[in-house]
């Protein structure tokens, strides 16, 4: 069973590695590979581009510092899904993908672009496990435009997406930009709803300040094919013991939906 691996932004394989499957000093905390059935062989990819680190990172790693889109333009995003796309012609077939915060937005993304772009082909991937995913952003073929809501979400919290001062002032930096589901201070004109079709299992913690972004993305996968796990932490790969049992136990589940003809 192969995974393929795709980190949160201002992070990079070897930090994803480790966030999920490096033995930690507290009895109670557990690496979630540790309860994966054998069998099961985990492919890390590291994202094209060097973004700042995430908050906190660089308290425990030189780098560097990676992401799969620094803006979230669709030029941006649809760089990404060739550059991914690409190892999965090269490296795969994969049977599952695991992403963490922009890495699951991405995987996200790029399965229900693949969908639109290639409807009479097979899913790029036969289940998906999205942690802690961040906002969906989408390429204009795929998802409505939401520039003016996109730009405002980036200029909010500047540091974190590591915006210079001109970059935040000047409109000339402005591209176009999509979702694939409208979010709520939106307009709700011309809603455009996409399902992605093959069965994934969405972990979110409660205390998560994106904690929104990944409920839009439950949203956009089949009610039929999902399982839902949310626990009390935040933006995290959650590592407690009862917390790595339980998502072990749903992700069994969620491949055994993937052997089911619906």
């Amino acid at each position: 069973m192969r995974l393929l691996c795709l980190h949160g932004r201002g992070t990079n394989s070897d930090i994803f590695e480790s966030q999920l499957g490096e033995n930690l000093p507290s009895l109670s905390a557990t690496p979630i590979v540790n309860r994966l059935p054998e069998g099961y062989v985990l492919d890390f990819l590291d994202g094209p581009c060097e973004v700042n680190a995430a908050p906190g990172v660089d308290l425990r790693s030189s780098g560097p510092f990676l992401g799969w889109h620094r803006r979230h333009f669709a030029k941006d995003l649809a760089s990404a899904y060739a550059y991914v796309m690409e190892v999965i012609r090269e490296d795969g077939p994969y049977d599952g993908v695991i992403g963490f915060s922009q890495g699951a937005a991405l995987a996200a993304g790029l399965l229900l672009s693949h969908q639109h772009q290639a409807p009479n082909e097979p899913n790029l991937f036969k289940f998906a496990i999205l942690l802690s995913s961040v906002l969906p952003a989408a390429t204009s073929e795929t998802g409505m435009d939401s520039t003016e809501y996109i730009v405002s979400y980036e200029k909010s919290l500047p540091e974190f997406f590591g915006l210079s001062n001109v970059e935040i002032s000047d409109e000339s930096f402005v591209e176009r930009a999509y979702l694939f589901k409208q979010l709520p201070s939106t307009n709700k004109t011309n809603r455009i709803q996409r399902n992605i079709d093959i069965p994934t299992l969405h972990v979110l913690g409660s205390q998560d300040p994106f904690f929104d972004f990944g409920k839009a993305v439950i949203d956009l996968c089949d009610g039929k094919k999902r399982e839902v796990l949310i626990h009390d932490g935040g933006h995290e790969v959650p590592r407690l013991e009862d917390c790595a049992s339980k998502i072990a136990l749903l992700l069994e589940n969620v491949v055994e939906l993937s052997k089911i003809d619906f």
